[in-house]
């Protein structure tokens, strides 16, 4: 006999419950992460500012060889950061956000502020950072004074390392610039592994780049410096402090350095100057080695107990003109009855352009006691062990740092 089916309930709450099994076979569970600009911890598809990621796949594609160079030429960086030169801090690279300074610019790791440079009280070294050792960069242009403080009214830049990474990697990388001659070199090795319970990552990462001197690239000006072998003779017409440079005789043919230019303000319609633009590094030659290692343990589902270390050393030497002086900065003009005074009509350089008896001043450049280099070399170490973990609805995070 034909049994009938019992017909199919289509009413609202079974249907909710069939919504509900199907919600329920098809949720996935969302790690909790750290936001950039944010104290609270959200979902990684949450967000409650504008941050710009920048992942491990496009800084491979930027052909950076330093975390440096590689922030420097980001457009969130405006004006105002220092490559590692001679007069600025030399070894050292520093971001500037928005124009609104270096030491208003913060930069975290892993959520956490990094030490300051050895050099600085108030900058962060982007140089100390290995950049192998980068999962991704998150930048927020937008301040975050009310999370981080005054330091982060530029904005903040958050450098995350690699978390979960199993495995190793070696890379080795060089470059050789059409301009500029600073031949670069880098290279990482890495080695890590990760478990249900244990995470734990070992980085060295090293890099080297060649000093880079003005001459060498092609909007090169000479620089036309007085302070080279010239006579500072005070014009009788005009006085203190208007003074007319002219060469001494003969004192232009020190080196290739020195040569003679027209100078309407000289006596005798030339002068002496010094190509200090053609001696002196564009950057300094660098040599850093950077060492990360993190390990981190799972107590139970709620407790996390983490260590980090991340050291550096940087070695940068630079090299500027050499030293400048004149007699008219110690008020010790050359007397006028001197014999190296061109007024006085007994001198071997006395010349009638010269003018009458006044007292001189000479300005010099000391090539012949070398030029003016300097070598800074920094170290960093920073240690940091810390517990997180949740107690009810509250998030507790404690521990120790030391940076020195």
């Amino acid at each position: 006999a034909d049994v009938e089916e019992p017909a199919e309930d289509t009413s609202e709450e079974s249907l909710n419950e069939l919504v509900d099994a199907e919600n329920r076979e098809q949720a996935i569970e969302l790690n909790r992460v750290t936001v950039t600009g944010s104290r609270i911890k959200r979902t990684d598809i949450e967000g409650s500012l504008p941050v710009t990621v920048i992942d491990r796949e496009a800084i491979e594609l930027s052909g950076e060889t330093s975390m440096g160079d590689l922030i420097r030429n980001l457009p969130f960086n405006s004006f105002g950061s220092y490559r590692s030169q001679f007069n600025g801090d030399q070894g050292a690279t520093l971001v500037d956000l928005r124009g609104l300074g270096a030491e208003r610019s913060m930069i975290l790791i892993d959520g956490k502020r990094m030490s300051k440079s050895p050099t600085s009280t108030a900058d962060q070294n982007l140089n100390s950072i290995p950049l192998g050792s980068v999962e991704r960069i998150e930048i927020l242009s937008d301040g975050a004074s009310a999370v981080y403080g005054s330091d982060a009214i530029g904005g903040v830049i958050n450098i995350i390392t690699r978390q979960d990474y199993a495995g190793w990697e070696f890379t080795y990388g060089t470059a050789r610039p059409e301009w500029g001659k600073g031949q670069r070199e880098n290279g990482t090795a890495m080695f890590s592994n990760s478990s249900e319970d244990n995470r734990w990552l070992v980085n060295y990462s090293w890099n080297k780049k060649d000093i880079s001197f003005a001459r060498d690239f092609p909007e090169f000006t000479p620089g036309d410096s007085p302070f080279a072998n010239n006579f500072d003779i005070t014009d009788p017409e005009f006085g203190f402090p208007y003074f007319v440079w002219t060469g001494i005789p003969g004192g232009c043919d020190i080196s290739d350095a020195f040569y003679i230019i027209a100078d309407e303000q000289s006596l005798t319609g030339e002068g002496c100057v010094y190509d200090f633009a053609g001696v002196y590094a564009e950057e300094t030659s660098e040599d850093t080695e950077g060492l990360l290692v993190k390990f981190s343990h799972d107590i139970s589902d709620q407790w996390t107990t983490s260590i980090a270390l991340n050291g550096s050393t940087t070695e940068a030497w630079g090299r500027f003109a050499p030293e400048a002086a004149t007699s008219l900065w110690w008020g010790v003009p050359i007397p006028v009855d001197s014999p190296n005074n061109p007024t006085n009509p007994a001198s071997p350089l006395y010349s009638p352009d010269f003018g009458p008896n006044v007292p001189v001043n000479w300005a010099h450049r000391f090539e012949t006691l070398g030029f003016r280099d300097k070598i800074k070399e920094t170290r960093m170490i920073d240690a940091d062990g810390s517990f997180n973990g949740r107690a009810g609805s509250s998030e507790i995070v404690f521990g120790a740092r030391v940076s020195r």
